[in-house]
């Protein structure tokens, strides 16, 4: 697996990396947690990912590997 290259973005999904400056809002829908992002694209936040995208969020990592989960 290959480190996130410095900068702002984090991982969200296994398939998802997202550009942190791009987030509009985040929301649940129908049970899941979305991402919604000022383009208007939404991405999925997994389980997996959510204490790693929370952590990115707050400033305290660079992000988590692509494909951890």
């Amino acid at each position: 697996m290959l480190p996130l290259a410095a900068g702002p973005f984090a991982g969200t999904h296994r398939s998802f990396i997202v550009n942190v400056d791009k987030i509009e809002e985040m929301r649940i829908v129908d049970g899941r947690q979305r991402i919604f992002l000022r383009s208007g694209a939404d991405v999925p936040l997994s389980r997996g990912y959510r204490d790693q995208f929370t952590a990115a969020m707050s400033g305290q990592t660079q992000g988590p590997e692509i494909g951890s989960s």
